[in-house]
């Protein structure tokens, strides 16, 4: 009889603590209130994670987290229809026009003779059926006539080829870069020609070149 009124006790006592241990349920509010913190549980850790990244910390310690943004990719959007590009020329009446009011009211007596042609060089952009859709300037090349006391004068050529250079390259409007430069001499004796370029013609004279070893640089003078 002791033995099971023992037994009973025991069993008692184990259903007590566990009443007393196990949690209750929640109340509604308590529900509510859970659902809550569920539903903004993402919002919570992005601006979490935000705070993280504009922190500036004042410990002088880099942050742990450090997050570099990818940029979206480039993308290449065409314009215009396609190009079958051919090389060609424009003539330039408007630019020879400024071109030649340039020399004439420079008052060089060097240049007074000198004649000046202008002409464009580029490429034509061409359709499939081989149309010209449209021209685009590549650089501006100068054609010149001079006539000078001689043609064995090496040193007033080279004056010749600089001051008219000097004063094209000087505040004349382009609608590209300055390209070949033409020049025929005429004497009594005969004609020269020489072609070059702009740039050749500022290089060469960086160099300190003069007279016969100056033209030879430039590509020489062809005697007619």
């Amino acid at each position: 009889m002791f033995k099971k009124l023992f037994w009973l006790w025991a069993l008692c006592l184990g259903l007590m603590v566990t009443a007393a241990c196990a949690p209750a349920a929640p109340s509604p509010i308590q529900q509510t209130a859970t659902a809550i913190q569920l539903a903004l549980a993402p919002q919570l850790a992005n601006a979490t994670l935000s705070a993280l990244l504009t922190a500036q910390p004042n410990t002088g310690q880099v942050p742990l987290l450090m997050i570099t943004p990818t940029p979206p990719p480039l993308l290449f959007t065409p314009v215009g229809p396609p190009c079958n590009w051919t090389w060609a020329t424009q003539d330039a009446p408007e630019l020879t026009a400024a071109a030649q009011q340039k020399i004439d009211s420079s008052g060089i007596l060097l240049l007074d003779s000198m004649q000046v042609r202008t002409q464009i060089s580029g490429q034509n952009c061409l359709d499939t059926n081989g149309s010209v859709l449209y021209f685009t300037a590549v650089s501006v090349d100068f054609f010149l006539t001079v006539r000078v006391a001689s043609l064995a004068d090496m040193p007033a050529l080279t004056e010749v080829i600089l001051t008219g250079a000097n004063t094209l390259m000087d505040g004349l409007t382009l609608p590209a870069r300055q390209g070949y430069f033409d020049i025929r001499f005429s004497a009594a004796e005969g004609s020269g020609h020489l072609r070059t370029t702009f740039d050749t013609i500022i290089m060469t004279r960086a160099l300190g070149l003069e007279g016969g070893a100056f033209l030879d640089a430039l590509g020489g003078v062809l005697w007619d």
